[in-house]
């Protein structure tokens, strides 16, 4: 990163922070970015607008191809969601590989909205050169949640300098069947642990300015004979009581994001369960 000094129409100067990649450096101003590359300040551009107002009139402004296009996640994408893009690279190379990233989704794009970069960081991003701490289980059993804070920290801190925005953790699935093949993933059996553990995780992550994602939810590892995604069919309460007060306690602690599970409750897929995006906080 360095800083760019810009000469104003009227002769004066303005220093603010630009990474060496920009190549539009008449769109980024003092305190806005001229987004959409029309020499003025939208509503959606306007940084002292409640982010409600901002995000309607940006959709407002938008067709339902973009809509559709800001859903996609993939590897080479000046749009949507970046999976693993700095996964193989060492930190600094990582990091000037997602500014470029950033720099074609503003400036090469009709909207100029920023990417999203993510990966998967459960005991440690998973890029070259980051720290790998002891599996999840491994982590509960130390029934330490402050232990659990601080090496989420140190995740947080590899995760950020690395230019990822978003990881896909912690894992809230409550495992009470051993066959399920991704019991390590978990914090064990036990809702009040799990909570614990979970919340920790997010509340570093959000200090450290990543999104975490609690998942899979819901009740994703426990269908019958530990079938990872299989179909379940729990009561409300059964479900209330064991496996959603993680997902609050992460929400509450922080967390952005929650991953739908991948199963079925009752007949109906998580993604589209009608009381699935209340029930948390419910």
């Amino acid at each position: 990163m360095v800083f760019f000094m810009l000469i104003n129409a009227g002769g004066g100067q303005r220093a603010y922070f630009l990474p060496p990649n920009v190549k539009r450096t008449d769109i980024y101003h003092a305190n806005w970015i001229d987004f959409n590359k029309n020499g003025q300040m939208d509503p959606y551009e306007n940084p002292n607008l409640p982010v409600e107002e901002r995000v309607e009139d940006l959709l407002k402004r938008m067709t339902l191809e973009e809509k559709i296009h800001q859903l996609q996640s993939g590897g080479d994408l000046p749009v949507g969601n970046l999976t693993c893009v700095t996964r193989h690279f060492l930190p600094r190379e990582g990091a000037e590989r997602s500014n470029e990233f950033q720099r074609r989704a503003i400036e090469e794009t009709r909207w100029g909205i920023p990417v999203i970069v993510h990966d998967e960081a459960l005991h440690g991003c998973v890029a070259h050169g980051c720290t790998s701490f002891p599996q999840a289980i491994g982590l509960a059993a130390t029934w330490d949640p402050d232990l659990m804070y601080r090496v989420a920290k140190a995740i947080a801190r590899e995760t950020r300098a690395r230019g990822i925005h978003q990881v896909l953790s912690p894992v809230m699935d409550i495992a009470r069947d051993v066959r399920a093949g991704r019991t390590e993933e978990t914090y064990g059996e036990d809702p009040y642990l799990s909570s614990m553990m979970g919340a920790a995780f997010c509340k570093a992550m959000a200090e450290e300015g990543v999104i975490a994602t609690p998942k899979h939810y819901a009740a994703n590892f426990v269908g019958d004979g530990g079938r990872d995604s299989n179909a379940i069919h729990f009561s409300e309460r059964l479900l209330r009581e064991i496996y959603l007060p993680g997902y609050k306690a992460c929400i509450t602690a922080g967390a952005l994001s929650v991953m739908a599970a991948y199963n079925s409750i009752d007949g109906i897929p998580c993604s589209a369960h009608p009381w699935g995006d209340t029930a948390i906080t419910a």
